[in-house]
């Protein structure tokens, strides 16, 4: 909830004049939301109460979690090298080459997202495996799973990947003073990279035509922060108007159609989605996301929001009570996926993304397979 908190204020602030700010109905509907999040949050702290008996030994079992790793990495190796054949190259060279094609012309649909979710995974289990053996062996294994995202040229799965991987480290690790100011500064440095990339790809006079900043402020500091704020702010701004535009379909389409392969989707909604979606809720095309509210929303509007962020608070607690008290590396691993999807909800529903929440069925297969605890 920080983070809802931090993009409500920024959209408070109105530094753009693309952007209205908060409006008091909309306000009202997001703390009926929230306070329905928080309900269930307590609701699965009653159920757990009286079982918070604390077994914080982690046992991992390295041998039989590097021979299931090693045998899933070969399955995935191979099913990605048919991927690359199938598509004819990976993304990085054809944007190299110039030959217009990208990330969404890469892959066997239906496959390759699930290929996704097999890698976070894999990337968690050789970092845990290095930290635990110090085997070299396993920081190489680390490095060249974390360069396949870069020959996809996918900006989706290196923010996943980075940010599971930024939450294992803050649950192993002791959380000092040091660690803090560090990550802050790391941050300030990020922002001021992601601006210096934008400008080089869109051209900063450009994005500033776009964005409309309202102020002299956008020129008194790196462009970075106007990146920021604009693609923090805007989702928030979209879901907003969608609020206020757009009637609920009352479906369940908008809801399940991710969760579902390409295939599969493409069977049960041939024709797409229809017309009452988001798209025309938009503040402006460029800014596409309208944060995890969005297809609950759209589905049956605020009664269907209240009931999933109520079961969305009960399993929060619940996950988060099984790596406080009972830490094992399906806990753990848990708990990693869920915190990268609650800070990304401001975003996206990674919810009801299948190459995101199929990691809790891959998390599943490795914890039975390795009996790791």
């Amino acid at each position: 909830m920080g983070i809802w908190i931090v993009v409500c204020v920024l959209l408070s602030m109105h530094l753009s004049r693309l952007l209205d700010g908060l409006h008091e109905e909309f306000l009202f509907f997001l703390l009926k939301s929230f306070g329905f999040f928080i309900l269930g949050y307590f609701y699965s702290f009653l159920l757990q109460y009286r079982k918070r008996t604390r077994t914080r030994e982690f046992g991992l079992n390295t041998e039989a979690l590097w021979k299931t790793t090693r045998n899933v990495l070969v399955v995935w190796g191979c099913l990605n090298i048919i991927q690359v054949i199938y598509s004819g190259g990976v993304p990085l060279l054809w944007y190299i080459l110039g030959t217009g094609k990208g990330y969404f012309d890469f892959g066997i649909h239906g496959i390759n997202g699930l290929m996704n979710a097999v890698l976070y995974v894999m990337c968690i289990n050789v970092y845990l495996l290095y930290r635990t053996t110090k085997n070299k062996k396993y920081r190489y294994v680390f490095l060249i799973l974390c360069c396949w995202p870069i020959l996809l040229v996918t900006r989706q799965v290196i923010i996943v990947l980075l940010l599971e991987l930024f939450f294992l480290f803050i649950a192993m690790h002791r959380i000092s003073a040091k660690v803090v100011v560090k990550t802050f500064m790391g941050l300030l440095f990020a922002i001021y990279l992601f601006g210096v990339a934008g400008d080089f790809r869109t051209g900063g006079d450009a994005f500033k035509q776009l964005a409309q900043p309202d102020g002299d402020w956008v020129d008194e500091v790196p462009s970075g922060f106007l990146w920021v704020y604009m693609y923090m702010s805007t989702p928030v701004a979209n879901i907003q108007n969608i609020f206020e535009t757009i009637l609920p379909s009352e479906g369940l389409q908008h809801s399940t159609s991710m969760l579902l392969p390409s295939p599969i989707r493409a069977l049960i909604y041939p024709s797409g989605l229809d017309d009452n979606n988001s798209v025309s809720g938009l503040i402006t095309e460029a800014f596409n996301v309208s944060t995890f509210l969005n297809e609950f929303y759209l589905d049956y509007g605020e009664v269907y929001v209240y009931i999933a962020l109520f079961l969305i608070g009960l399993a929060t607690k619940w996950i988060y009570n099984k790596v406080k008290y009972d830490l094992s590396y399906s806990s753990l691993l848990n708990y990693v996926i869920l915190s990268q999807i609650l800070l990304l909800s401001i975003f996206y529903n990674h919810f009801l993304y299948l190459p995101v929440v199929f990691q809790f069925v891959v998390v599943w297969f490795f914890s039975r397979k390795t009996t790791c605890r």
